[in-house]
């Protein structure tokens, strides 16, 4: 999701949006798409938590879990494994707590443009977890993609899953606002 577009991945759109708002920005992204938090099977460039660097980061943005409930063969499963019911335990739980105490942990909530969610109710399920554990945590904030993009901005994908160039410049900029927001905050 977040390494579509190449050189205008969302990440890169973050990275602009802060710089135009006078806001110097390094930016790492560590994305490639097809990746999982687990179930994709033995630990590698495949997985998530591989793909996180330890740093002094001020901001880290981590999306994950679509790939792991569902696929466009219909297949689906239970979220517990990427984050419990109470919002203790489970593979988004223990990468957020492999982040610095002091960062800005930026949670990704998907749009409900993704046609997983349309035979994997369990994407919500994970997703409503998602938001329930940024409320929870002081440091977690929720970057949530359906709150600019969705079923109603056909415009902004590329496929029926990932955003086009127009749409990770919006949510990079919806993300970018977050990030300021937290800064000034």
């Amino acid at each position: 999701m977040l390494d579509f577009s190449d050189e205008r991945s969302t990440p890169q759109q973050i990275g602009a949006a802060l710089e135009s708002n006078g806001v110097p920005a390094v930016v790492v992204n560590r994305a490639i798409g097809g990746t999982c938090l687990i179930i994709c099977g033995a630990q590698g460039d495949n997985q998530i938590p591989s793909r996180y660097v330890d740093g002094d980061w001020t901001h880290v943005l981590v999306s994950g879990g679509g790939n792991d409930l569902g696929d466009l063969q219909g297949s689906c499963r239970s979220p517990d494994v990427l984050m419990s019911s109470d919002l203790e335990s489970g593979a988004m739980v223990d990468l957020v707590d492999r982040m610095p105490a002091d960062a800005v942990v930026l949670l990704y909530h998907y749009s409900a443009a993704i046609p997983e969610t349309q035979f994997c109710p369990e994407i919500w399920t994970l997703m409503d977890r998602y938001t329930a554990f940024a409320a929870e945590r002081a440091n977690v904030v929720l970057a949530d993609a359906s709150t600019v993009s969705g079923p109603d901005t056909p415009t902004l994908w590329a496929d029926d899953i990932h955003p086009n160039e127009e749409g990770s410049r919006v949510i990079g900029a919806m993300i970018a606002d977050l990030i300021l927001a937290s800064i000034e905050g």
